[in-house]
């Protein structure tokens, strides 16, 4: 199969799996649920939103995007310089060697008329570029896989771009070392370019050989001889026929040093064609590149540059499904670089619920992942609903994420999409959750209230026949080791209810009868946890409707640690609420 064959292959395959990733940025959601702007009305948007950036102010912003954000980087520079550097490595020797290299045929023969592969600039330029982006892969293994930055999360696609662009750069040096030191290259050269007759005069030959086993790496598969006439006649030979087309293969230090360590075996190497061999191991893995393109963590070449561009233009005024189709859009610009992840403020959360897709960057990724045709799985649609609500919509995400992807936008749109379908996890119990509420859409504003009262109705449960001033108070005979765990010194105990925290409590000084409407009051529930009443106090809705502003816990005079109790509390309720049987009474272990 040609080389022309298997080109077109590729391409086809690049040009089919495009298509199909970039109509996914057309379909009603990302989550598969009802959209008011469907695939003709994003289409028309789009195509609006492209004219209407044709203006000069626009195009201005446009072209200050493509030359800070997407050529030097800015974004990703602001945060983190060892991740610039390392980025920057692979990506300029990348686009270098794709349009100087591979392209060749096609960019370089065409503005350098005098172009060859082994004439300088180009012979050691491409091995120039070829070991920046080696270090660049080396610097993206070591912050992923040895020191394992904080909240840096690797997968597959990660280790599959880090593999394919090694695979292809090695087997690019160990080809052109291999082909330095093979005599059936060199007699292919010479059968080719140099008029020496090879059968009635084979002293020329020789002495051409001896040269560039001298000079070049060449090893022959016979004997040589090196003296000096041959070497000078060799080097005439060269002169005449081939210093015109090939620099010294010293510029190409990398693919040099590689001929040199393959020397002593190079001769077997060469009779068992491993030249062919790594020809199609370095075309072929760019070629599996390329076909793969759309389907892996090499879109970002395209999206990311794409997504920049559309920040660079796009505001809460543009159109809503122009708003959409970058919202769809965002999932494929990611690059999976932890940096949103590293600033999330819900991110004690992910390892204290042991659920990564509170993490932005994870949720993200699973986005991109999932088929549109296929439902949820149950275990998923939990851990990505618990994800979403945990979301402090603090939109730090989307300032630090060096994509440009409105990630805080998207969080909002999924917590509407979940709760129309009728998920109400029981992180939405979090004051923090309450954040999103506060913005003009009403219609998020009153799912939310809905979905807060049923999830405090779960937690809830008998609250009220505890409370029930009739029913009998039943204490522990002894002490109850899960009252005790709550705190590592059993800080309630210390409480003689001076009421100082229910006083300056900011929650209790809302409402005309506090105890009506919380239940109970800070000072009742260290007492009830004396007493080792732990279920009615983490079914309380004192303890959720908390604003964790901490004064209670700063002015207690016997420092008891409120808060944390009530953080205990919580976690404990909602364990407790979550598990299939339910205890007789709240564990907290």
């Amino acid at each position: 199969m040609t080389l022309s064959t298997l080109f077109w292959i590729a391409f086809a395959l690049f040009i089919v799996g495009l298509g199909v990733t970039v109509s996914r940025w057309f379909i009603p959601s990302v989550l598969g649920t009802p959209s008011p702007y469907g695939a003709g009305s994003r289409v028309r948007a789009v195509l609006k939103g492209m004219l209407g950036s044709l203006v000069p102010c626009r195009l201005f912003a446009l072209g200050r995007a493509l030359v800070v954000d997407i050529l030097f980087l800015r974004p990703l520079f602001r945060a983190s310089k060892l991740r610039w550097v390392a980025h920057q490595l692979i990506f300029l020797p990348f686009v270098l060697l794709l349009i100087f290299h591979a392209l060749a045929g096609v960019v370089t023969e065409h503005l350098f008329p005098d172009y060859q592969s082994t004439l300088n600039p180009f012979f050691m330029g491409r091995e120039i570029l070829g070991i920046m982006i080696l270090a660049g892969v080396v610097l993206a293994v070591f912050r992923r896989y040895i020191i394992r930055e904080h909240l840096l999360l690797s997968n597959g696609q990660d280790l599959f771009a880090l593999v394919l662009l090694g695979v292809i750069m090695l087997s690019g040096i160990a080809l052109e070392g291999m082909k330095m030191t093979s005599q059936t290259v060199f007699m292919d050269m010479v059968e080719e370019y140099a008029a020496i007759d090879t059968e009635d005069d084979p002293s020329e030959l020789e002495a051409l050989t001896a040269y560039w086993s001298e000079e070049f790496a060449l090893v022959a598969h016979g004997p040589v001889t090196m003296s000096d006439a041959a070497l000078t006649q060799g080097k005439a030979l060269h002169e005449e026929y081939c210093a015109s087309c090939h620099d010294a293969n010293t510029s190409a230090f990398a693919g040099y040093a590689a001929a040199r360590a393959m020397a002593p075996i190079a001769p077997v190497l060469d009779r068992m064609g491993m030249v062919s061999l790594l020809w199609y191991i370095h075309v072929l893995s760019c070629l599996l590149g390329l076909a793969t393109l759309p389907l892996t963590k090499f879109l970002h070449i395209l999206t990311t540059p794409l997504s920049l561009l559309t920040r660079s233009v796009m505001g809460p005024q543009s159109h809503p499904a122009a708003l959409a189709v970058r919202q769809a859009m965002g999932p494929f610009a990611c690059t999976h670089c932890g940096v949103c992840s590293q600033h999330c403020s819900a991110m004690v959360a992910a390892r204290t619920l042991d659920n990564p897709l509170i993490l932005p960057g994870e949720k993200m990724q699973y986005i991109k992942g999932r088929s549109p045709s296929r439902p949820i799985p149950p275990t998923a649609r939990k851990q990505l609903a618990q994800g979403i609500f945990v979301c402090t919509s603090c939109a730090r995400c989307f300032e630090v994420c060096p994509s440009g992807i409105d990630m805080a936008t998207l969080w909002m749109d999924l917590r509407k999409h979940l709760l129309e379908a009728g998920d109400v996890p029981l992180a939405l119990l979090s004051p923090l959750a309450s954040v999103p509420a506060l913005t003009r859409d009403t219609t998020l504003h009153q799912y939310m209230d809905k979905a807060t009262s049923q999830g405090l109705a779960r937690v809830q449960d008998n609250f009220e026949s505890l409370m029930d001033p009739q029913a009998p108070l039943l204490l522990q005979e002894r002490e109850d080791p899960d009252a005790a765990s709550l705190s590592r010194n059993k800080t309630f105990s210390y409480c003689f209810v001076c009421q100082n925290c229910t006083t300056i409590c900011p929650v209790v000084a809302l409402y005309e009868h506090p105890q009506k409407e919380l239940g109970m009051l800070p000072h009742q529930i260290m007492c009830s946890l004396g007493l080792g009443l732990t279920e009615m106090c983490s079914k309380s809705a004192m303890i959720w409707k908390c604003t964790t502003c901490y004064q209670c816990q700063e002015h207690c005079p016997q420092d008891v640690r409120i808060v944390d109790l009530f953080y205990r509390l919580k976690h404990a309720a909602v364990k407790n609420a979550e598990s299939v049987h339910k205890p007789d009474r709240i564990r907290l272990d």
